[in-house]
């Protein structure tokens, strides 16, 4: 079965088509490391994240002026990221694409891409709306992600994904990060939950991992 490659808001995600859809997002481009311990972190605080993003020159004037009210107050509000969104979809109109899209309940904005006829047409969309993320959602949008739904910064997506669907009941403490990979790796068809539960689904996007049910 083909797999594909797709880039939504900035954020390059890996389709593996199993039955189930499952989308591994990235935050970034930097080299492969070894994966972090439980225990590593990405950051001392969510000031000292946006502090690191204020560093990149390449920053829209729109980014910066997010970046230094987030460290002033502590934190990126709804209306500076909503604003972003905006942006970032007004972009993906112009270029003539009709997204669909779901504001979840930690505020983060959830997008359906167009149907796209053949992989051609696929990287052309990729392209296209990492464009448009780039100085709008890319790089606001992971630091709203992490504030959202990582509060304690863990530098390990896989046990963001976990301690959500601990605390939401889909799996107890026994379930480690070698049972997440083993369901990853298997698309989740094998998972002890229901994949295609909203608040299970949801754990795992806010994770960085998009799954959609074919």
């Amino acid at each position: 079965m083909r797999a594909a490659t797709v880039r939504s808001a900035g954020i390059a995600t890996s389709m593996l088509l199993l039955g189930t859809l499952v989308l591994a997002a990235c935050a970034s481009t930097a080299p492969e490391t070894a994966p972090p311990t439980a225990q590593e972190r990405l950051a001392g605080s969510l000031t000292e994240l946006f502090e690191q993003q204020l560093q990149n020159p390449n920053l829209s004037e729109f980014e910066r002026d997010v970046f230094e009210r987030a460290i002033d107050s502590g934190e990126i509000p709804q209306s500076d990221y909503d604003e972003a969104f905006n942006r970032y979809e007004q972009c993906v109109s112009d270029l003539g694409y009709e997204d669909t899209w779901t504001k979840q309940p930690n505020g983060v904005y959830r997008i359906t891409p167009p149907p796209l006829e053949g992989q051609d047409a696929v990287d052309e969309y990729g392209e296209q709306t990492a464009d448009c993320a780039d100085g709008t959602t890319m790089r606001i949008e992971a630091m709203f992600i992490q504030q959202q739904s990582n509060p304690d910064l863990n530098a390990d997506q896989r046990v963001v994904a976990i301690q959500c669907l601990l605390e939401a009941g889909f799996v107890d403490a026994s379930y480690t990060t070698d049972d997440f990979d083993a369901d990853l790796e298997s698309g989740f068809q094998d998972a002890t939950f229901d994949v295609t539960s909203t608040e299970a689904n949801t754990c795992l996007f806010n994770a960085g991992y998009a799954v959609a049910v074919q």
